[in-house]
């Protein structure tokens, strides 16, 4: 017989409650709880999670396995049209080669601190034309900040 805990009052509704939730309730309405029954239950349980920790694990090998394909599938599109890895050709102020290296079909390649540079190019390609800042120093000297400034056309140091 369903008890409805709103009717009853706030000092019996407590006592109620833990008595539904002990372990002789199920006793006293006919419910006899198989310690074997229970022991089984467990075990599929813990069947259905070592299940599920190898699914997991199947998962991962197979993305693996997935991105290892992708990375050879472009190494074969790159090496069908002749990119390859290539070193900048300037040269540092120390008189050593420069270090910087892109992937690139052509044999020649200056990165952007060894480009040629005029005001008013676009280096990146992102359509934002770059300026040299336009600030003169107190020697004398312009700023040799290159970057894609505002109307004013000076860099963050002298904005």
């Amino acid at each position: 017989m369903p008890v409805k805990l709103e009717l009853l009052d706030s000092d019996t509704a407590p006592i109620l409650t833990s008595f539904l939730y002990s372990a002789e309730y199920p006793l006293l309405i006919g419910i006899v709880v198989d310690e074997e029954v229970v022991a089984a239950e467990e075990r599929i349980e813990e069947k259905k999670e070592i299940e599920k920790e190898k699914e997991k694990e199947e998962k991962k090998i197979q993305k693996e396995k997935e991105k290892i394909e992708k990375e050879k599938a472009e190494e074969e599109e790159k090496k069908r049209k002749g990119i390859k890895t290539v070193r900048c050709s300037g040269v540092r102020s120390n008189g050593e080669r420069c270090k910087l290296t892109t992937e690139t079909a052509e044999k020649k390649y200056l990165c952007p601190h060894h480009m040629a540079f005029t005001d008013g190019m676009d280096r990146d390609g992102d359509g934002v034309k770059e300026y040299r800042c336009t600030f003169i120093k107190k020697n004398g000297e312009q700023c040799k900040m290159k970057g894609e400034y505002g109307k004013k056309k000076r860099c963050y140091h002298h904005d």
